[in-house]
């Protein structure tokens, strides 16, 4: 992924990689809240 920075490309990899992250880690904390609110009924 180095390589991409000579191109510039690599700002819009990052740019798309935070997104992925942010939605992935999104979906996790509302997987595992609804997984603690459940098991704790």
């Amino acid at each position: 992924m180095n390589y991409d920075e000579k191109t510039g490309s690599t700002r819009r990899w990052k740019g798309g990689g935070f997104l992925f992250a942010l939605i992935l880690g999104i979906v996790a904390i509302i997987f595992v809240g609804y997984n603690l609110y459940y098991i704790t009924l």
